[in-house]
């Protein structure tokens, strides 16, 4: 393949030297302004010796900028040739118009790099509105979040809550450095103060919200002087934050997976959608977007209840302890399940299935005994993954591995199929041998065990249309759809006045009593509490006073880094060689009082066992605190010892206790103890 490579900066450059090492694909030509001295390919300043050389089947665009980028990669399209381009902005602002060229004149047009490699989101952001009143974008939700800094350059205020500074709490109106764990108290704090001050949108919640004096009364026992206590936070921030919350309009709320990981995650979650709900940004521009009734749902499903006749169904693990876990979830209660295993009560389990999962390293508290008692009771086990992983080679009989991103056809979701609102597209790039999918195994094996549901689709990509995708709603097929980089949805706002969000087609929201639920029916039903409420994390300096004599500081755990999002990318040079160790962030001071110096190995340990970690000084942490990378083995340690899971797993010092209602866990606050890895320790 030759290309023509537009643009000779440091991406640029760092493209034309890569391909030094390719026979594959070689730059022909190197657009640029200035002299650039000897190169390999041939140098113009004129674009149209790229495009009217017949050689160069490929433009790749780097300059950055709009113009003269935009008129550029029109030409080049126009031409027939296709185009690869990192540009934000340009793919921002021309993505519909030059996608259109693309398909007019049979190129291929390529964005995926403008947003990091991760699934682009460049029309998302425009027709679903998840920000307020943004016009124009500068940078696709990568590592430095510039499609916010856009929106706060133009007057969009910004509330950041987190017990780690970052680079964003620095640069917010409002930045509340809370106690680990304690988000669900300040969530009702903010409650109490949006009702009591009559800072709620009355029209919204007479007409579309269930439970709200009952809502009022139980955050009264919340009040901003007790939840700054409990979150060692000046009160006078709640305060600001929940009048500013309250005032913008519209106004969004933006919550990723430290929410669920804690023992009052549903309580805390409950909080959000009520924070929401009672200022009225439900299903609205620059609000919070609802899913449609067909988002997720169809006839198959969005679980396996009309698949095993009820009775079966009501045995499921849990069931009995955490219906409305079960129920809800639509699985048995996963730390039920380790007793199940160890006790054969309430009966005894022999298959394992591992799909896309690792969960010594990741998912399972006390790994140790997870592994010990699955291979106590296991009689048949198989793994089904890209890479060996510590799990499989501790537990698993057979591992049947998949194709990669890059050896397959298929797409990549949002990560909950009800709020899918765009669908990126993969093409195979290279045959290594005719691995199947994750999909198509998935696919093969519910043929297999349903025929009579399966056998209306001949293949994954046709299951996919159906069941995630939905685009034979719109008239279009896989095939077609997945000429395009992405596959957007269609969004319509306020769709609760017109009944669009629920199956029977009536107005209202996709609940029993047609409103947002602040007062869970749902709950009440399985018998819980149908109201949030405070619950203090399991090891905590408050829960466990006792112990703060030997176990001083708190740990948090499962803050994401980029190129790991979970136990994953481990054996991949280039992400190691960005993260290539597991990392304790502590406070420079914190570290001085127990001998520690940067880089040095260091053991955490807590009630229940010990994790080491290299030590990563930062003055971002507070001194109370350290930070812990989770998910962690080593792809390159002994097989024998399972790749070291055991002395690196964050969880070996966790409980699996989970919250009250079966739901949460313990990952963001944590008491322990901090030393050096001294040896024979």
């Amino acid at each position: 393949m030759n290309i023509g490579l537009l643009g000779f900066g440091v991406v640029g450059r760092g493209v034309y030297d890569m391909l030094a090492d390719r026979d594959d694909i070689r730059a022909a030509w190197v657009l640029c302004r200035r002299d650039l001295g000897e190169l390999t390919a041939k140098t113009t300043y004129d674009i149209q010796d790229i495009l009217s050389d017949p050689a160069v089947d490929t433009v790749v665009e780097v300059m950055g900028g709009l113009h003269p980028a935009y008129e550029y990669v029109a030409a080049a399209l126009r031409a027939g040739k296709n185009v690869v381009s990192s540009n934000k902005y340009l793919m921002c602002r021309y993505y519909d118009e030059l996608n259109a060229l693309a398909r007019e004149h049979g190129a291929a047009l390529r964005c995926t790099a403008a947003v990091g490699g991760g699934i682009p989101w460049l029309t998302n952001l425009e027709k679903a509105a998840r920000a307020n009143h943004i016009s124009r974008v500068w940078g696709i939700l990568n590592g430095t979040t510039n499609y916010i800094v856009d929106a706060m350059r133009r007057g969009t205020r910004l509330i950041q809550i987190d017990p780690r500074v970052n680079w964003l709490s620095a640069r917010a109106d409002i930045f509340i450095q809370l106690r680990a764990g304690t988000d669900t108290a300040l969530a009702m704090a903010m409650l109490d103060i949006i009702i009591k001050e009559d800072l709620y949108d009355h029209e919204f919640v007479e007409y579309w919200c269930y439970g709200f004096e009952q809502l009022a009364e139980r955050v009264a026992t919340m009040p901003p002087e007790k939840a700054a206590e409990i979150c060692q936070v000046p009160v006078e921030k709640i305060y600001a934050a929940a009048r500013m919350y309250a005032k913008a309009k519209p106004a969004a709320i933006m919550w990723g997976l430290a929410v669920d990981q804690k023992t009052d995650g549903m309580q805390n979650s409950q909080c959000i959608i009520a924070l929401q709900a009672i200022t009225g940004n439900f299903d609205r521009p620059g609000g919070q977007l609802v899913p449609g009734a067909d988002a997720g749902h169809n006839e198959l499903g969005f679980g396996y209840k009309e698949c095993i006749p009820d009775e079966l169904f009501q045995k499921m693990i849990g069931m009995d302890q955490y219906p409305a876990y079960c129920n809800m979830i639509l699985n048995s209660q996963v730390d039920l399940m380790l007793e199940a295993l160890e006790t054969d009560k309430p009966y005894p389990i022999r298959m394992g299935f591992y799909m896309a999962s690792n969960p010594l390293s990741n998912t399972s508290m006390e790994p140790k005994r997870w592994h010990d008692a699955l291979c106590k009771s296991l009689e048949f086990c198989i793994g089904i993954d890209l890479f060996m992983n510590a799990s499989i080679q501790a537990t698993c009989d057979i591992f049947l591995p998949i194709a990669t991103i890059a050896e397959r056809e298929g797409t990549v979701f949002t990560h909950y199929a009800p709020c899918t609102v765009t669908a990126g597209f993969m093409h195979k790039a290279v045959d290594c041998g005719g691995l199947p999918s994750d999909m198509e195994l998935a696919y093969r094996l519910g043929k297999y065990l349903h025929p009579e549901r399966f056998s209306k689709w001949a293949n994954e990509h046709e299951l996919v249309e159906a069941f995630r995708l939905g685009v034979e709603n719109h008239g279009e097929t896989f095939d077609e759809v997945s000429k395009c980089v992405v596959a957007q949805v269609p969004i319509e706002y306020y769709k609760y006045e017109k009944g669009l969000l629920r199956q029977d087609g009536q107005v209202g929201f996709a609940t029993p009593t047609g409103r947002v639920e602040l007062w869970s029916t749902a709950y009440n039903q399985f018998g819980e509490d149908p109201l949030p409420y405070y619950i203090e994390p399991e090891f905590s300096p408050v829960s466990k006073p006792e112990l703060m004599d030997e176990y001083p500081l708190v740990m948090t755990s499962g803050a994401r880094f980029w190129g790991m999002f979970h136990s994953e990318h481990r054996q991949i040079e280039r992400m190691r060689h960005y993260r290539p160790w597991p990392l304790m962030e502590i406070h420079p001071d914190t570290a001085a009082k127990y001998g520690i110096k940067d880089g040095d190995w260091v053991w955490m340990e807590g009630p229940l066992g010990r994790a080491k970690r290299k030590a990563k000084l930062t003055p971002i942490m507070d001194r109370r605190l350290v930070s812990c990378d989770h998910g962690w083995w080593f792809p390159e340690g002994d097989p024998e010892k399972f790749y070291d899971v055991f002395d690196l797993n964050i969880n070996n010092t966790l409980p699996w206790i989970p919250g009250k209602s079966g739901f949460g866990s313990n990952y963001k606050s944590s008491i322990c103890k901090i030393y050096k890895v001294e040896e024979g320790n």
